[in-house]
């Protein structure tokens, strides 16, 4: 699978306010979890693969030109 971010190389796990909007739906669904999908919520010190449709992911910002997903650049879409 092509890799766009991971915080495994990073040496400190992705932070964030939960339900701050700062991070894409499909991140913050699979830490509450969702019942009526199946999803469970995720356990305090978890590790968990996720896999983010489109819809639930960065979708709406496809429109921008020439978009990526690039850590730490100005301008940039993604964490």
């Amino acid at each position: 699978f092509p890799q766009i971010y991971t915080t495994k190389d990073k040496g400190q796990p992705y932070r964030w306010t939960l339900g701050d909007g700062s991070t894409i739906a499909g991140i913050e669904k699979a830490i509450i979890g969702d019942e009526k999908e199946g999803i469970p919520p995720m356990l305090p010190g978890g590790i968990r693969r996720v896999i983010v449709p489109s819809a639930l992911g960065y979708e709406k910002l496809i429109s921008k030109p020439n978009a990526k997903c690039i850590d730490g650049e100005s301008g940039s879409i993604g964490p």
